[in-house]
């Protein structure tokens, strides 16, 4: 069996009103096995939370079949965890040196994380190599998965991220529906005043959504110079 290093990984970004997800280049492990055939196949995992009860999971995996059957010297394995396990997964497995070859994460804080102790790799010449495909991404994307001038990640969905607001509570407090951040961040202090929890998610990975939105939107905003410096 041979053992080759090689750069990839997949990305997740998330903004308050549309959530990108991206592809990165992570320094994991490809093995090469041998068939029956001889003939050598390079094995690369896949660590995601595309789980195949759901449309989406099940869309992703149709994609894997197909890259698989139409690249015979390599095999993609998708290995699905739950996505209240994944981001505990993802952890141990970096620090048990068993690092996926392909994963999913959230932009800018993971990017600087990873791409400061070498774990990640940049796309840069891919992308400079297909200018076609380069301009089919949204440039807005690009300052979320760049650390020191170069990409590391690449968008591969949108995901919509709503707030309901409840009218009946604003009208009795005499507060316009907020457009902008500054008038959310008004609201707030008025509905707590008035005693009111002003915003309410739970703490799992999918209930904490809307913080980490807000955190992608909003984080050199909300952080300053510790949101690009990898500090939180």
């Amino acid at each position: 069996m041979k053992i080759q290093k090689k750069y990839i990984c997949i990305f997740c970004i998330f903004s308050l009103i549309v959530t990108f997800s991206v592809i990165f280049l992570l320094n994991g492990k490809i093995h090469f096995v041998y068939y029956e055939n001889e003939k050598e196949v390079t094995e690369i995992r896949l660590l995601s939370y595309w789980n195949y009860n759901d449309s989406e999971g099940r869309n992703y995996q149709k994609l894997i079949d197909e890259f698989n059957e139409q690249n015979p010297d390599i095999h993609v394995t998708n290995d699905v965890q739950t996505s209240e396990e994944y981001f505990t997964r993802l952890k141990l497995d970096f620090a048990s040196n068993n690092e996926p070859d392909i994963f999913i994460s959230w932009p800018c804080i993971t990017v600087n994380k990873y791409a400061q102790i070498g774990k990640i790799a940049f796309l840069d010449k891919y992308l400079n190599e297909d200018e076609k495909w380069y301009d089919s991404f949204d440039k807005s994307i690009w300052n979320s998965v760049s650390y020191n001038g170069s990409i590391y990640a690449l968008p591969i969905e949108n995901i919509y991220t709503a707030m309901f607001v409840n009218k009946r509570v604003f009208d009795k407090c005499g507060l316009p529906i907020p457009t902008t951040y500054d008038e959310l961040k008004s609201a707030v202090s008025v509905l707590q005043r008035e005693g009111y929890t002003p915003i309410a998610f739970d703490i799992s990975d999918s209930g904490c959504m809307l913080y980490k939105a807000l955190l992608a939107r909003l984080g050199e905003i909300l952080l300053g110079p510790y949101y690009y410096k990898g500090r939180i």
